[in-house]
């Protein structure tokens, strides 16, 4: 489902798409301020998975090059390769890459208008209305990176319209 990258076609990068543990466990890893052995983060999730299931999706990421493992005694402490912020942005990144690629500047612009008339509630709001008002501290957290992924597509947008030919 997820890969870092595609090698069937050539140098296309897939973006990373994080499954529902895969993203609980970076999320508690990002929350830490030290790497945390596999016993602490299976404590973290209070019981709700099996040690086995855990362990296996840790090395999944590890594989993906998201985390880090560094032996302690019989163990593993595990730790994020890049903070969120760097890896919501490099996803988002990734993501308007290959849909550009996909599907021309075109696709874009259909991208843009669909995230900015999302939650348009009146003919006398712009789309540029409900982007702003997306970044305030009311909103959720999934609202802010659907905003933040149409800013992206936007700036790209005008990158490939005004930038070099």
């Amino acid at each position: 489902m997820s890969s870092i990258e595609n090698q069937s076609k050539g140098s296309l990068r897939i973006p990373i798409g994080l499954g529902s543990l895969e993203a609980q466990l970076m999320e508690l890893l990002w929350a830490s301020a030290t790497p945390l052995l596999g016993q602490e983060i299976l404590k973290a999730l209070d019981g709700t998975h099996n040690y086995k299931t855990v362990m296996t999706v840790l090395n999944r990421l590890v594989e993906k090059k998201l985390l880090i493992r560094t032996p302690e005694g019989k163990a593993y402490r595990y730790q994020t390769v890049e903070n969120r912020d760097a890896f919501l942005r490099s996803v988002a990144s990734d993501l308007v890459k290959g849909y550009k690629q996909a599907y021309g500047t075109e696709g874009l612009r259909y991208i843009l208008d669909a995230a900015a008339l999302d939650g348009c509630n009146s003919t006398k709001e712009t789309k540029w209305d409900v982007l702003a008002s997306d970044l305030t501290e009311n909103t959720t957290i999934p609202s802010r990176i659907a905003t933040l992924l149409a800013i992206v597509i936007g700036l790209e947008l005008l990158r490939i319209i005004f930038g070099k030919k």
